[in-house]
């Protein structure tokens, strides 16, 4: 029997889940969360490693939903708390790098003041927005749908801008809460979701309160507005879905999941493993690596894809870690793929080119 210690050393390995990319929803913790509603039994961080080979595996296969929802909805058959944001919006603000704001004005689907212009266009995936800016440094673009909510009996689930922490549920409408990407709304019947499809040009978050919905548009470049020229900027593409009356949470959840991101880059195999950031912190040794290895190999399945033991940071100290290229091999020697954060834009002194 091992130690207790070594056991609950096992409790803090961080276990890698997809990356954003590869899969509309990334963890079991995400299906646990919206399955709470149904008895789903919590799964606990050690049988969670256990299993992350089959789960991972499972996860990659996407089943097929058929005509399940109606992206961007329908007058006729939608049901009342289901915003269809395809409708064109309320207004749209633009802020400026000079301290100043521009609060635009609409003509068809294009909204402008002075030299910044929004274009606002439904297309057959969702709502196109596009920036032209010639002569302005931008920093976000506000863009509102002022549509009455059931504030009151309405939950909401948003996603995190990297990965989650534990920390995802459904809540209460909260009005200054940001929603990165997307979220999903649930009345006690249906769920409806809404985002920006995969691959935008701004980083993205929604606010939602009892009088409306909001779209944040961050276009800043490197902290400062981005500067377009005579470019257009296709910041985003937003895309709503309406769920069926009887579809679980779930169901619905990886059907809009689907159009935000209709051709995800999958893995052709599962990816996963230890990272020792979020018990170490970056102080770590090569032995504490290594222990990490041998326990993801004691844990995962004997067949199949091998599992990753990730150095994160602190290994640039050489004097903690003189031979990575060793460290390396000896991971490998306990089958289990060795792996390295890096962070290529971090600059590590003045004289960097």
């Amino acid at each position: 029997m091992r130690p207790l210690q070594d056991h609950m050393h096992g409790f803090r390995v961080t276990f890698l889940w997809w990356r954003k990319e590869h899969f509309s929803f990334r963890s079991r913790h995400r299906e646990e969360v919206l399955n709470q509603s149904y008895g789903s039994k919590i799964t606990t961080r050690r049988s969670l490693l256990q299993n992350a080979a089959l789960s991972a595996a499972a996860a990659m296969a996407v089943p097929a939903f058929g005509s399940t929802g109606k992206q961007g909805g329908n007058a006729g058959s939608s049901p009342s708390s289901f915003a269809n944001l395809i409708d064109r919006s309320t207004f749209v603000t633009v802020f400026l790098e000079e301290k100043n704001t521009l609060q635009l004005d609409r003509t068809g689907d294009t909204w402008g003041k002075e030299t910044c212009t929004v274009d606002v266009t439904p297309t057959a995936r969702g709502l196109s927005l596009s920036l032209v800016a010639p002569f302005a440094s931008v920093l976000r673009v506000h863009v509102r749908w002022r549509v009455a909510l059931p504030a009151a009996k309405l939950r909401v689930l948003s996603d995190a801008w990297e990965r989650s922490y534990g920390d995802l549920g459904w809540r209460e409408v909260i009005p200054e809460c940001p929603l990165p990407w997307y979220f999903l709304t649930f009345d006690g019947e249906r769920t409806h979701g809404y985002g920006v499809a995969v691959g935008a040009a701004a980083l993205a978050f929604w606010q939602c309160d009892r009088e409306g919905v909001s779209l944040w548009l961050d276009v800043r470049n490197g902290g400062k507005g981005v500067k377009l020229s005579e470019r257009a900027l296709p910041m985003a593409t937003v895309v709503v879905r309406a769920g069926e009356e009887g579809e679980s949470p779930l169901a619905a959840a990886r059907a809009f999941c689907l159009l935000l991101s209709p051709s995800p880059k999958k893995s052709v195999c599962p990816i996963y493993g230890s990272n020792d950031w979020y018990y170490a912190y970056g102080n770590n040794t090569p032995e504490g690596i290594l222990r990490d290895a041998a326990l993801v190999a004691e844990l995962a399945p004997t067949e199949g894809a091998r599992p990753f033991t990730i150095v994160d940071g602190g290994w640039e100290d050489k004097e903690e870690f003189p031979d990575m290229a060793g460290l390396a091999e000896d991971i490998r020697k306990k089958g289990v793929r060795p792996g390295i954060w890096i962070r290529p834009t971090q600059p590590v002194g003045e004289s960097d080119p």
